[in-house]
This record gives structure tokens, C-alpha cells and sequence, in this order.
């Protein structure tokens, strides 16, 4: 039977083979967390009243209730087979049987209600209103050792996150997450072992996957997924469409996860590659069950949904041959697709360079020539942040980062290394994101809210704390230009990182700041466009669009584009901000527009590239790919014809030649 709790004040069992309900029953508040299956055939499930139910498993006859917080105040609530571990409005956390006997109660002594709290065959583990965890032995609740003194781990305030210990070659490791890190500590002493950043908030526990022998810890941080060694060593990282929402939950070897952009995703366990996709209406908001051949989940819309998993058929899955469509208002010809080729998965679109393209794949760049042919292909082990193009004394350079987070700059013509830059960052933390400047200044975002400024010969020239980086940095005459996750956009001055100014946004900005018309354009995550005088920070003017905004935008002809999770392409007037034409996409955006001879290439959710009329917004052709699209550029081939090189997340690369 499938277990789970809804809104509605019932708890349900329904048959997870065809979903069809077995029975339900009606308990006296909203249920909101996992049941717990006990022993005996029963389950036992909270509702948010703070009472816990004990029902029989087979039909859901109720066999005992009794509140664990009669206030109904229960935050931190865990259990097995034989306990429940919970706490209330105080700082104390209680065990009980599950017929509601006490067997002991102790304060956690911050006088905050606690956070979360894990179980293993020994130890509680709670986290405290400070953020601090204390190991409480499981028998008699007794302290055994607490985080945040001098000889111990002294973790971040924001820590909330349940707990998860896990044993491996005699070795007790307790995993969570939260201030943006993942933490590991020795679960006998509550000493620190190591700590990984993981970029954003994040408030979901850790999970173990893997076999015995080859054991990785996975969490979510913002839109991305880590797999990390139990010894902290990145393995891999795989960026989700949208915030994290549930999962991973194991399938044998792959990983099922959902996200806030209405996606189930099956990945490979090893490496993060996606396998395939199931799009839903609406946010998944848990998976409850997993197992060898289904996955059954929930969303906000309000469904249950059932997905029937055939995991030899998604290991051997290829992708299928583009597809071209051409509108009847293209009188040009058909464009033709004239190289296919496997690159690896993308997460950002390729950048024409002379004579070629630069392909910027999860693992590292790769440059072709105009006909298809590989010039070189820089691949190291580990996913790393995207790359970017410069010159320097004449000389075409592709500017990467490697895994441990250094500048790498190596010849566009053949990948011979030129130079290498030192970390950035005040703790000596990698670089997350880099963007070349018009004035061959090489802009970087580290780990810890840093931008730094590079020559093109790869000296240091600035570095300012800018703290909740969102959005890459963009140059604009002379001034740096970045938006941040505390909702502001912060300009800098180019020559030395001076602070100029600060605008308050409404939400995050996530997307990088547009230049054109000597105005800054800026979308945020809540769906709002800005005007923004470029030297004092002042809104020209604003708009309320909709949607998410997280995309380059693009200009032409005076206009600018915008390109959100709607799935609305929006022509605004730079100068007023007045609409021109909506273009409906018909499901999100995930390739930028590319502007180019009157045309806009966008990529789309729906594995599909558009091309539109950059004037009045109509499509004129598409073709359907593998995977959803990265994006394109266009360059040319040897013979000067203009080519469009788009990826997808498959890590499929073709090239389109234009008529």
C-alpha cells in the first residue's frame, strides 16, 4: 500500500500499481508529514494538531490517539517501529511508545522549539532554534555531546534540516544541510569532518544513495542537485529546471526527482544524466513512494500521480533525429540540419568564436570548427561552471574553470593551456560563473557573494564583497553590473569595484542585467521588468510581465526580449516599455533568445527551437529535438553560410544551415 496524508484531514491508502484507494480515514487535523508503517500492521500518522493516530494498516480502522503537543505545536517530529520523537513549544524534546507512554524528556537549553530531529539504532539527533545539534542517547534521552562549543562543530544558525547518520567502514557519519552548506560530522563526538557549499538556502535533508561499496550523499541547493563522497568529494552536479521540490528517491541504480518547474526527473545515478522526463501542471511537491518499476507522487495541483518506470528501456534510451517545421509565412526554404553530434549535456548555449563555436558542456568546453570538426575538447571529471571567450594580443582565447575552481585560459585554435589564475573568493572558495566584458575584462561570481575582475593576461585586477550573488556579473561603460538573491541590483565601479549603487527590486534577480539604449534592463523572479538609469540606479520605467525571469534577455531594433518559466516571449519598447507582441512558446523557456538578422532563436521545455520574426513576433519555423533546448547561436561555416548550433540537455549539438 501507498500512505499519505492531505489537507483534507484524511489519511489515505491507495494500491500504487493503478491507484486505485484501498481505504481512508478522517483525522482531526491537516496530515502534512510522511506516515510512519510500524509493526503489528498498523501505521501511525501527526496531523498538524499535534496528535498522533495509530490505525489499522489493512482496512484503516483507528486502534489509538493522543496528543504529542496539545497545543499542537509539534515542529520536530520523528519515529520508527517502536518510538516517536518529538518536540513542542519549549525547547524540550520527548520519547514515547507509540501507545503514548513517556519514556523521557530533556531540554535542549536555548529555549527555542527544535528544528528537526533524526533517529538512528542508538542516538536522537536534534537541532535547536540555534541552529546547534545535540546527539541524545536513545534509551534514556541522556546528552551525549552538542554542536557550537570550542572542541566541537560550531554550524550555521540557519541549520534546520533533519539529521541522517549513516555507518560505513566502522565509521558513524551524521549528513544536513542548511545556511547554504552541506555539513558532515563524526556522529560519536559531534566533531566537524568537512563542509561543502552548495550555493543556495537549503532546508531539505540529506539523502544516502548508492551501494555498499560506492555510498554518495546527495542534497539540493537552490536549483541544483550535488552528489558528494562520503568523504566530501564532489562527484557530480546536475542543475534542475526550477527549485528543488522533492526527492531524490532511489531506483536501483538512478535517482527520480521533482521540481518547482512542474518536472519528474529520472537521473543516472553515477553521473546526473538525465534519462527522461514526466511534465506535470504543477509543482511536485513530494514523492512518496518509489520502488524497482513505479514511482507514485504528489503536487500542488492537488494530484495524486502514478508513473510506471521501465528503467532498462530509459538506460538505453536515445535520442531521436531533429525535426523541422516551417511555417507558411517562411518563403526562404527549409532550413537544413547538417550535423548531429553526441557533446555531452549542456546547461548553457554554445558562443560562436572565429571560424567556429565554443560548446560549453557541464564537464568543460569543446570548440569545433565551421564545418563540425573537432578542434579540441577540454573534459575534466567533475561538473564545472561555463566557459567564456576573450582575446588577448591577438590571440582568440577560451576562458574555462576547472573542478577546483581556478581561471584556466587555453588557445581557441588547439586547447594549449596559456595561463591559470588562482582561486577567488575571501575563502579561498571556486569560481561559480564567469562572463567576458566587452573590454576583455574577465568577470567572475565565487561561492562566497565575491565578484572579481580579471585581465585578460589572467592578473587580479579588483575583487568587492557584493554577498548573495544571483546572476552573473555584466559590464556596462566602465561599470559592473549584478543582481542579487536579496532582491537588488548592485553596480560596481569597473576600474576598482567601488560600490555605485543600489536598486531595490520586488523579488530576486536571477537573470543577468541587460545593456542597451545606455539602459539597464532587469528582470527579477517575480515577473517584473525594470528600466534602470545606468548611473544613478534610478527606474525609468517598470512593468508587471508574470512569470519567472532567470534568462538572458536580448535586444534589437530598440527592443528588448524577455523569455520566461510562462513560456511567454515579450517584446517591449526599450524606450517606454510599452508591449510590441507575446509570443506563447508552449511551455517554458530554457534557451535565451539569440538575436540575428532580424530572427530571435529560443529554446524551449517542450525539446522544441523557435525562430521568430524579431518585428512582430510570428514564428517562421522549429525544430523538435531530443531534449529541452540550452538554447543557440549562429556562426558560419567554411564557405561563410550562416549556421545555427543549438544544444539540449541530452547533450545532443546540431547544426542548422540557413537558406
Amino acid at each position: 500500500l501507498l500512505i499519505f496524508g492531505s489537507d483534507d484531514r484524511r489519511l489515505h491508502a491507495v494500491d500504487p500499481r493503478n491507484g486505485e484507494a484501498i481505504w481512508r480515514h478522517r483525522l482531526g487535523g491537516k496530515v502534512r508529514r510522511a506516515p510512519l508503517s510500524v509493526e503489528k500492521n498498523q501505521v501511525a500518522a501527526l496531523d498538524e494538531d499535534g496528535v498522533l493516530h495509530v490505525l489499522n494498516l489493512a482496512d484503516g480502522q483507528p486502534l489509538g490517539q493522543f496528543p504529542l503537543a496539545p497545543d499542537g505545536s509539534t515542529v520536530a517530529f520523528a519515529g520508527d517501529n517502536a518510538t516517536v520523537v518529538h518536540g513542542g513549544s519549549d525547547d524540550t524534546v520527548t520519547a514515547r511508545t507509540l501507545d503514548g507512554k513517556q519514556l523521557w524528556q530533556i531540554g535542549l537549553g536555548d529555549g527555542s522549539p527544535a528544528r528537526a530531529i533524526g533517529l538512528d539504532s542508538s542516538r536522537v539527533y536534534a537541532v535547536g532554534g540555534d541552529g546547534q545539534v545535540s546527539a541524545l542517547d536513545r534509551l534514556s534521552g541522556k546528552r551525549l555531546w552538542r554542536t557550537g562549543g570550542d572542541d566541537g562543530a560550531r554550524l550555521d544558525g540557519d541549520t534546520r534540516s533533519a539529521p541522517v547518520a549513516f555507518t560505513h567502514g566502522g565509521r558513524e557519519r551524521l549528513f544536513l544541510s542548511g545556511g547554504g552548506f552541506l555539513w558532515c560530522l563524526d556522529a560519536v563526538d559531534g566533531r566537524e569532518r568537512w563542509r561543502r557549499l552548495t550555493h543556495e538556502f537549503v532546508s531539505q535533508s540529506p539523502r544516502i544513495h548508492g551501494g555498499s561499496s560506492t555510498p554518495q550523499v546527495l542534497v539540493a541547493g537552490g536549483e541544483t542537485l550535488f552528489a558528494f563522497s562520503l568523504d566530501g568529494e564532489l562527484r557530480w552536479q546536475k542543475n534542475l529546471e526550477g527549485a528543488f521540490r522533492s526527492g531524490p528517491v532511489g531506483l536501483g541504480d538512478h535517482l527520480a526527482v521533482g521540481s518547482g518547474d512542474h518536472l519528474l526527473a529520472l537521473l543516472a545515478g553515477s553521473d546526473g544524466r538525465e534519462l527522461w522526463r514526466f511534465e506535470t501542471d504543477a509543482f511536485i511537491t513530494a514523492a512518496l513512494s518509489g520502488r524497482a518499476d513505479r514511482l507514485v507522487f504528489g503536487s500542488v495541483g492537488g494530484d495524486l500521480l502514478g508513473v510506471r518506470v521501465d528503467l532498462q528501456d530509459a538506460a538505453r534510451a536515445e535520442a531521436p533525429d531533429g525535426r523541422i517545421h516551417v511555417g507558411p509565412t517562411f518563403f526562404d526554404g527549409t532550413p537544413e540540419i547538417v550535423h548531429q553530434l553526441d557533446i555531452g549535456p549542456m546547461s548553457v548555449p554554445p558562443l560562436p568564436l572565429s571560424g567556429g563555436v565554443l560548446v560549453r558542456t557541464d564537464r568543460g568546453p569543446v570548440v569545433l570548427d565551421g564545418d563540425g570538426e573537432q578542434r579540441f575538447r577540454k573534459i575534466w571529471p567533475t561538473a564545472v561552471p561555463a566557459a567564456g571567450l576573450t582575446q588577448h594580443a591577438g590571440q582568440e582565447l577560451v576562458i574555462a574553470v576547472d573542478p577546483v575552481g581556478r581561471l584556466v585560459a587555453l588557445d581557441a585554435a588547439d586547447g594549449s593551456e596559456q595561463w591559470t589564475a588562482p582561486r577567488g573568493g575571501r575563502s579561498g572558495l571556486p569560481v561559480r560563473g564567469l562572463r567576458v566584458s566587452p573590454e576583455r575584462r574577465i568577470l567572475v561570481h565565487t561561492e562566497d557573494g565575491e565578484v572579481a575582475s580579471f585581465s585578460s593576461s589572467g592578473e587580479l585586477l579588483w575583487r568587492a564583497d557584493v554577498g548573495g550573488i544571483a546572476s552573473e556579473p555584466r559590464a556596462h561603460r566602465g561599470s559592473v553590473v549584478v543582481g542579487t538573491s536579496t532582491s537588488e541590483v548592485v553596480a560596481l565601479n569597473g576600474d576598482n569595484g567601488r560600490e555605485l549603487w543600489r536598486l531595490e527590486t520586488r523579488a530576486a534577480v536571477a537573470a543577468p542585467v541587460l545593456s542597451h539604449l545606455d539602459t539597464l534592463f532587469v528582470g527579477d523572479v517575480g515577473g517584473t521588468i525594470y528600466a534602470v538609469d545606468p548611473a544613478i540606479g534610478g527606474i525609468r520605467w517598470q512593468r508587471a510581465l508574470g512569470g519567472s525571469f532567470r534568462l538572458p534577455a536580448s535586444a534589437l531594433y530598440g527592443t528588448v526580449f524577455f523569455c520566461g518559466d510562462d513560456g511567454r516571449l515579450t517584446a517591449l519598447e526599450g524606450r517606454s516599455g510599452r508591449p510590441s507582441w507575446r509570443f506563447e512558446l508552449g511551455s517554458r523557456c530554457t534557451g535565451a533568445p539569440y538575436p540575428h538578422d532580424g530572427m530571435l532563436y529560443v529554446g524551449a521545455h517542450d525539446r522544441s527551437l523557435h525562430a521568430v520574426n524579431a518585428v512582430n513576433g510570428e514564428e517562421l519555423w522549429r525544430l523538435h529535438g531530443a531534449a529541452p533546448s540550452t538554447g543557440a547561436a549562429v556562426g558560419f561555416d567554411s564557405a561563410q553560410r550562416p549556421t545555427v548550433w543549438v544544444g539540449d540537455r541530452s547533450g545532443r549539438l546540431l547544426a542548422i544551415r540557413l537558406p
